[in-house]
């Protein structure tokens, strides 16, 4: 844990971008009434969200502290993981699971984001392992109560972690009657919360799927989410999901190889477990490496194109690490093979974590933070200098709002959304003498081109030059007047 807080520090007081502010901070909700609002309203579970409302009022809208709950999430996931695998699959193979997660650009990214993910993660290792002590132990109802608490705060940070309450189920039919009855009960509470919370927003509020930034989930994403984007976050060979085909993995052959390997021990993992058993819960983080992404692939055949983004499932990725760990270390007695194939991906970790650092402008986990902080500062200094000026933005820029309201900004200027189909000459010509910016962001440009065009195009407006940040244009231009 100590490794891994060293190894979240780089980046994590970076400005904060659109998710975080519409998660994290009082521009998210500025009242009860309108946290409320976006629990019936909003496709996100409540509880971080509702989290972050009093936590932001506590203790400020810092990066480092809107920050705190998901790093401290993240840390604690580490320690979960390895109580998990140690109880499973035994001490040595805990650890490469640990040092695995302690790299994992993946892992290290959501630990330093402002969103639900590693909390989801969080609830989610903590059940699995009080899962794993009410199966072998004498539990007692304070164990169920835990049990049900650390289920009900995984569903609550993230809808679907409650497909992983299946295999959970499965794999309790084994137990003693009377706790397999006190497990089904916590499991139908848990089933029967979810469903009641999806009713409400759809009888009181609205239930939205099919998000535009959301794919279709294929046995190609199933492939590219194990071995591309859980093995090493994308980043020893980037592509962006969203252009990423069998041509990109035939271009790049030492990725292939490399995937192929992990492959072979991934499924080693899985043999070793059907010739030798588990400690407790036999074939359970199997079964969890592949629960989400089955449903997924099933509700794709179904017809439901618009349902996935990594993130959405990264709780399997633990489970994943956890059986490929599994065929690295557990060779009886070819210790060459073991030390050769924890060498192996020890390199391939440490390696990731390294291209990660490398790349900060470029997609890897995700497309990368813009310095909207930097951005604000200058936009602050120069319109203090210049007089009346605003802003166009065709692409959201709730970061840039977010910093003109946290900082001390005399006269910010204001921010005016436009699409490139609007008549920009017609809505400068009712305007007085300003200056006006335009904001281009690398990874998410939404037609900004278009718009740049036209302004070139109409009489007396004067571009005066451009400044540039991380993932950020700024474009100025003088207007005499209409």
């Amino acid at each position: 844990m100590a490794l891994a807080l060293v190894l979240r520090l780089p980046r994590l007081g970076e400005s904060l971008w659109f998710d975080e502010v519409n998660y994290a901070t009082r521009d998210a909700a500025a009242s009860m009434r309108e946290l409320a609002w976006l629990s019936l309203n909003d496709p996100p579970a409540p509880f971080y969200r509702s989290l972050m409302f009093v936590w932001v009022r506590l203790f400020g809208e810092g990066e480092l502290i809107v920050r705190l709950p998901s790093l401290l999430g993240g840390l604690f996931s580490i320690w979960l993981a390895f109580l998990v695998t140690r109880a499973h699959y035994g001490r040595k193979v805990a650890l490469v699971v640990a040092v695995l997660l302690c790299f994992s650009p993946v892992h290290v990214w959501y630990s330093q984001e402002a969103a639900p993910y590693t909390l989801t993660l969080f609830f989610t290792l903590a059940a699995v392992l009080v899962f794993g002590r009410l199966r072998s132990g004498s539990p007692t109802p304070a164990s169920y109560a835990v049990y049900l608490l650390m289920l009900l705060g995984a569903v609550s940070s993230h809808y679907l972690a409650v497909l992983l309450v299946f295999p959970l189920w499965l794999s309790c039919i084994t137990t003693g009657r009377p706790d397999r009855r006190r497990i089904f009960a916590v499991h139908g509470m848990v089933l029967a919360f979810v469903a009641a919370a999806l009713l409400v927003k759809s009888h009181w509020g609205t239930l939205r799927v099919g998000l535009g930034f959301l794919r279709p989930f294929t046995l190609f994403e199933w492939w590219m989410f194990f071995f591309h984007w859980s093995l090493h976050g994308n980043t020893l060979w980037t592509a962006s999901p969203y252009q990423a085909d069998l041509v990109f993995l035939r271009e790049n052959l030492p990725l292939l190889i490399m995937q192929g390997a992990c492959l072979a021990l991934y499924v080693r993992g899985v043999v070793v477990g059907c010739r030798r058993g588990g400690r407790s819960g036999a074939w359970l983080l199997e079964a969890l490496s592949i629960t989400m992404p089955v449903a997924m692939l099933l509700l794709t055949w179904l017809g439901f194109r618009k349902m996935y983004i990594e993130r959405y499932i990264w709780v399997t990725m633990p489970f994943f690490l956890m059986v490929l760990a599994r065929g690295v270390v557990d060779w009886r007695i070819n210790r060459v093979a073991r030390a050769v194939a924890t060498v192996f991906v020890l390199l391939i970790a440490v390696g990731s974590y390294g291209a990660w650092l490398a790349k900060s402008d470029v997609w890897t986990v995700y497309k990368p933070n813009p310095d909207w902080r930097a951005a604000a500062s200058y936009l602050a200094e120069e319109s203090a200098s210049s007089g009346d000026a605003v802003v166009w933005a065709v692409t959201p820029a709730d970061g840039l709002q977010f910093y003109f309201r946290t900082r001390p900004v005399h006269n910010p200027p204001e921010i005016v959304y436009c699409t490139p189909t609007q008549d920009i000459s017609d809505r400068l010509a009712s305007t007085g003498p300003l200056t006006v910016y335009v904001v281009k962001n690398h990874h998410w440009k939404g037609g900004v081109d278009e718009v740049l065009q036209q302004l070139a195009d109409v009489p007396g407006l004067q571009p005066v030059g451009s400044r540039s940040f991380k993932g950020l244009e700024l474009y100025a231009f003088e207007w005499p007047g209409g």
